[in-house]
Formats: C-alpha cells, structure tokens, sequence
C-alpha cells in the first residue's frame, strides 16, 4: 500500500507541474486598438494593431461577451463582417495567433450596434398647402423613425420622433 501512495503523490506533484494553457497564452500577446465600426445595416469593420511575430489572428463573435465563437481566422489587421442583422448589439474580440499555433488571451471586448435600415418606399402626399400625408414601409430593427423637414434654403427643422405600434 506503501508503493501505490507513492506513486500517486509523484503523478499528483508532475500534474500540478504543467503550465496552464492560460500561462502558455499569457506569452503571446493579445492584439490591442481593437475597433468595430458599424457601415451599413448590415456590416462592421473591425481593425486593430498588429502583433510582432503574429502568423495570424482568431476573430471572434457574438451578441453576448460570454458566449463568443470563432468567426474567422486573418492575416491581416482588419476584418469585415457583413450579412448581419440591422439594429443589432453584436461584441468582437481577437486573439494572436503564432506560427505553432499558440493562442493569446482574446483582447478586450468592443461592442458594436448595427443601424437599423432606411425604411423603403417613402411616398409623399400632399394633403394641403401646410399639410404632408408621409408613408413608408417598415424597415428591420427600426423602433422608431425621425421625420423632420428640410427648406429650400436647406435649413431642417428638428426631427419628430415617431414610435412604432
């Protein structure tokens, strides 16, 4: 019994002598900048400053920083994300990635809210000389919409909000 209390005290002590995957991480640093631009609807920029020796950097993704995923994998220092919903929250990080494959910590979480789209076929409708019947048709993510009016002199007056439902 003596031998088998042995053997399990050395196996104990070379388990808890390997380092942590988060201390081989802690060796490569994350990228750092990282920035997400909305530019459309549907789209987001991200860019960030380059890491010495990276091979590439891991994207990641979500609409919930707990529970990110890998979008992609970039050489480069920017990455476009398009083909996403209009007036969602969505949050990025980015990981180094170096040439044996090891990854850094993620860099700090930047979160990004798409614009909703611009509401499609907007009718006018004179009603009288003072008066505009406006129409639209709905547009993704909009809870509301801005109406205001612009002069010839090109002066607008303040918008009137206008909520949905």
């Amino acid at each position: 019994m003596g031998r088998c209390l042995a053997i399990v005290a050395v196996l104990a002590a070379v388990l808890t002598a390997a380092p942590a995957p988060s201390a081989i991480a802690a060796t490569v640093p994350a990228p750092t900048g990282l920035a997400a631009t909305a530019t459309s609807a549907r789209e987001v920029v991200l860019t960030w400053n380059p890491v010495d020796k990276a091979a590439s950097y891991r994207v990641l993704w979500g609409v919930d920083p707990n529970e990110m995923a890998t979008l992609d994998h970039t050489t480069q220092t920017t990455y476009t994300h398009r083909f996403l919903a209009p007036g969602t929250t969505y949050v990025y990080a980015v990981q180094t990635v170096t040439r044996k494959g090891t990854l850094s910590a993620p860099s700090p979480v930047v979160t990004v809210t798409t614009p909703p789209e611009a509401p499609a076929g907007v009718e006018a409708e004179v009603i009288k000389a003072d008066e505009v019947r406006l129409t639209w048709s709905p547009a993704d993510g909009a809870t509301s919409y801005a109406v205001s009016v612009v002069a010839d002199d090109g002066s607008e007056t303040p918008a009137t909000i206008l909520a949905m439902g």
